[in-house]
């Protein structure tokens, strides 16, 4: 359990077309990620989602009510899994993995979570922010939380650029990527990522904006002849 839970409650909210529970502090309207890209992408009943960032299951619940065939929503902060497996209980195909996504080079069983007392959105595993406190927890490697998938989302506040997608397996038809400033040549390894997924036959949706401060998210569906 996070050391900040007394901070937290439950209530229930509406927007991005899915009611869910969602994290406040102190009566203030809890945050919700945004859906554009998210929305962007068409879903089918033979879809197996991999929500990588999930943060409280937004859009893991949204693809559950779309009626995908299965949802795997990867969020290492204990509170938050919380939240997220409340969002999707009621849905036997989703599955709520309390662990972060790490890159395949990654050696070890845990890592340091990086964890503030807010909502939890910055939470990461690079770039300690003031006033975040470190909480170990347990790993999956990208190429395990990608298995089988089609449908890959990934909002993971830096940890993206440590994740391989130059060699994305066959079975994803279509992607989003929500891109972070936290380095100095975050732009270089961002555009480097996109290149890659052009490379395999992606084409952009929705283009990410590179000169964006809130996001810099960005989708892709690839071309059917490369399915």
């Amino acid at each position: 359990m996070d050391s900040n839970d007394h901070l937290k409650t439950w209530r229930w909210f509406s927007r991005s077309r899915v009611e869910h529970f969602a994290i406040s502090r102190g009566g203030k309207k809890p945050f919700v990620p945004p859906m554009k890209e998210c929305h962007s992408i068409p879903l089918n009943d033979k879809d197996v989602v991999a929500d990588i960032g999930a943060y409280v299951g937004t859009y893991s619940k949204w693809c559950a009510i779309q009626g995908v065939c299965q949802v795997r929503a990867f969020e290492p902060t204990p509170f938050t899994c919380k939240v997220l497996r409340r969002n999707l209980a009621d849905f036997d195909f989703c599955e709520a993995v309390e662990a972060a996504v790490v890159g395949d080079s990654f050696r070890g069983i845990s890592v340091a979570l990086h964890v503030s007392d807010g909502l939890g959105v910055t939470n990461g595993l690079v770039g300690r922010k003031r006033g975040q406190v470190d909480v170990e927890v347990p790993v999956v490697k990208f190429m395990d939380a990608t298995v089988g998938a089609t449908i890959l989302k990934v909002d993971v506040e830096g940890a993206e650029y440590s994740y391989d997608f130059s060699a994305l397996p066959k079975t994803v038809r279509a992607l989003m990527i929500d891109f972070h400033p936290v380095s100095s040549d975050w732009k270089e390894k961002a555009q480097a990522i996109v290149d890659s997924l052009h490379i395999q036959g992606f084409e952009d949706v929705v283009s990410p904006d590179w000169s964006n401060g809130w996001t810099r998210a960005g989708s892709w569906l690839r071309r059917i002849d490369q399915i």
